[in-house]
């Protein structure tokens, strides 16, 4: 069964934890506006059996959840701001896993991802979820990929429309996990845009249970 969250139910003010949005405040010279929203999108995540009795991972950003895009978007809402040039200075896209669901196969990137990121490392940090939470990572290993693909991209009215080329990512790993898996994975960004905003290693890391 799918698991997915959506970013936009924050906006319309839904009970919907997985939501991942970013507001910016505006400067003063673009007074159509007190926040911009910087958005990343759904996340989905499978559990499946394979033919030697272990079970598969997959976590991809992929997909659609409608009404999302997939992959990371930097866009904002009508009324919110004006249209931009957004330039990265970083898009990583982190994701910490039980070591139960990588005993046997370490996370590899799929279909066209090994095109604009770069093959996830194992790392020894701690990362910080989009609601402010720090997780207790004992248990876990942390990966990172780091996104090599177009550095600039337009900032348009509705981020459905501004999914950042190659952004999105689709990844599997195989071990021995359990039926229902809680792991952390999502975006963190820096970036500028020719409007005015700037933000500094915004994370949009959330918790995602897989079943």
């Amino acid at each position: 069964m799918n698991n997915a969250f959506s970013r936009r139910t924050a906006l319309k003010g839904a009970a919907w934890s997985g939501a991942a949005t970013l507001a910016i405040s505006a400067p003063a010279a673009h007074a159509v506006s007190d926040h911009a929203y910087y958005n990343a999108s759904s996340q989905n995540g499978r559990l499946s059996l394979n033919s030697d009795g272990n079970r598969v991972l997959n976590l991809f950003t992929d997909l659609p959840v409608a009404p999302e895009p997939a992959g990371f978007s930097v866009g904002y809402e009508s009324g919110q701001a004006v249209d931009a040039t957004a330039q990265l200075a970083r898009l990583d896209y982190y994701f910490a896993v039980p070591a139960e669901c990588v005993s046997v196969q370490e996370p590899q990137l799929l279909d066209d991802c090994t095109e604009s990121w770069t093959a996830p490392r194992l790392v020894e940090e701690t990362v910080t979820t989009a609601q402010g939470v720090t997780p207790d990572l004992t248990g876990y290993r942390l990966y990172v990929t780091s996104f090599t693909g177009p550095s600039t991209n337009p900032v348009l009215l509705d981020a459905a429309t501004a999914t950042w080329p190659g952004s999105e990512i689709s990844l599997s790993m195989v071990g021995r996990s359990a039926e229902e898996v809680t792991l952390y994975a999502g975006y963190v960004t820096s970036f500028t845009t020719d409007s005015g905003f700037t933000r500094d290693n915004a994370t949009l890391v959330q918790q995602l249970t897989v079943t």
